[in-house]
């Protein structure tokens, strides 16, 4: 129960961070000339 616990938060933290970049990702294209 606590291993899968575990990584179901690991999954969220990765879910977070690829969500952040892709945010940056589409804010840094849409600012390009």
């Amino acid at each position: 129960m606590l291993a899968g616990a575990l990584l179901a938060l690991f999954w969220a933290i990765i879910l977070l961070i690829g969500a952040m970049g892709a945010l940056a990702f589409v804010a840094g294209f849409k600012a390009a000339p």
